[in-house]
């Protein structure tokens, strides 16, 4: 699962990784076999189809989880913000599919909890939104020692960081004006979680740009 941790390694101890990793290999198999690429990039194509599988898997076991729990519309909006925004913003990465896996699930159970026991305040959800919001674009893309990136590159990451965060701004916007703060408090839950974890990450990697 990518979720606060989306980097990538394969192991055998969590069975969603398991399975998007099993079907890579059959998709790039068949695609392979039919001379669709090239089978001296079948270890590439398995990287990125095993990826985009992860990805979807865990967004669809989100919304599952929250349908079950009767928070269907809050995971939806969780996934729709922390999720787009933490894979172009960048921070720190989970040491390992197990830990990924879990911080993922266990920043989402607390994402769940926090915005109920938070009383609703619209100022302090704009507030914090501004400062983070402000925050993720200025840092983003955090840098990482095994991900070079050329200046082009960087660019164009922070202008789609900075549309997706103006696009969050607007969501944000509709859902106080309909006085629905349960949701204002999990945008501003996950935008806080997006910020702190781009420092974290610049600690981590060298203390930032270079």
């Amino acid at each position: 699962s990518r979720g606060l941790g989306d980097v990538y390694k394969r192991q055998k101890g969590v069975r969603a990784m398991i399975l998007s990793e099993q079907l890579s290999k059959k998709i790039v198999n068949i695609m392979s076999d039919n001379n669709i690429i090239d089978s001296h990039l079948d270890a590439a194509y398995i990287y990125c189809i095993d990826f985009a599988l992860d990805l979807v898997l865990f967004n669809l076991s989100i919304i599952i989880i929250g349908a079950l729990t009767h928070n269907f519309i809050l995971s939806v909006i969780y996934v729709t913000v922390l999720v787009p925004t933490k894979m172009l913003a960048g921070g720190a990465h989970a040491g390992s599919t197990y830990a990924c896996c879990s911080i993922s699930y266990s920043v989402y159970l607390l994402c769940m909890l926090l915005c109920r026991l938070i009383p609703g305040i619209p100022v302090l959800n704009i507030l914090v939104c501004l400062v983070t919001g402000i925050g993720i674009c200025a840092l983003s893309p955090v840098p990482h020692k095994n991900k070079k990136q050329s200046y082009q590159a960087k660019h164009k990451i922070k202008k789609y960081c900075c549309f997706c965060i103006g696009i969050i701004y607007i969501l944000l916007s509709v859902v106080l004006s309909f006085r629905l703060y349960r949701y204002g408090n999990l945008i501003m839950i996950c935008l806080t979680i997006v910020f702190v974890n781009q420092i974290i990450g610049l600690f981590i990697n060298n203390g930032g740009r270079k």
